[in-house]
């Protein structure tokens, strides 16, 4: 039982490791020198990001642990919330709540926490038939947050300057960057599996 406990500590800290100082970095290596838009990175980084939630999930829901995925997406948006949180104290941004932008923001990271405690509470009973529930409210949070952004987010804040692009792409850069990135994804789907068979 301790080995076992061990091995989930270290492949969950492995997973962690390859995804910020491989996966992330690598990517924004990438969109640099491809000359990608700043907001575009930044969603790609965010998905990114979430790669050790969902391989968590993925694999503890493919053995029967229903509840410990549901417990891990809740502690990650409370963590998640409590960062977002702390960073608009820290950096003396409070005047920024008052911004609708934020406040959707935080009202939607609300509800992904509610909702996993709702079914965690209910014991409601997971399965293919609730896929569509969870899709449409994807669709519904994305098209909110997207329009409240553009509606409110900038209406304060001065055109930026045009970003300083690189004159030339660097083609061996960009086929580095690339070989990096689908090293960096199938080591965490090795390290994935093996966490699986850890849980």
């Amino acid at each position: 039982m301790l080995l076992e406990f061990i091995k989930f500590i270290l492949y969950s800290f492995f997973i962690v490791i390859i995804s910020r100082y491989f996966l992330i970095e690598t990517i924004r290596r990438l969109s640099d020198n491809l000359k990608i838009n700043a907001k575009i990175i930044g969603n790609i980084t965010g998905f990114a990001t979430s790669i050790p939630e969902v391989l968590t999930i993925s694999t503890s829901t493919l053995r029967g642990l229903f509840g410990a995925s549901l417990y891990n997406i809740v502690s990650s948006n409370i963590i998640n919330l409590i960062q977002y949180l702390s960073t608009i104290f820290l950096n003396k941004n409070i005047k920024k709540l008052k911004n609708r932008a934020i406040i959707t923001d935080i009202v939607l990271v609300v509800f992904t926490i509610i909702i996993p405690i709702t079914l965690l509470n209910y014991k409601i009973e997971l399965n293919v038939s609730i896929v569509p529930l969870f899709i449409l409210l994807y669709i519904f949070f994305t098209f909110l947050n997207n329009n409240v952004h553009k509606t409110f987010l900038f209406l304060d804040i001065p055109k930026p300057e045009k970003q300083k692009i690189y004159n030339k792409t660097h083609k061996r850069r960009v086929y580095f960057y690339t070989i990096e990135l689908l090293v960096s994804g199938v080591l965490l789907y090795v390290v994935g599996s093996l966490l699986g068979n850890t849980l």
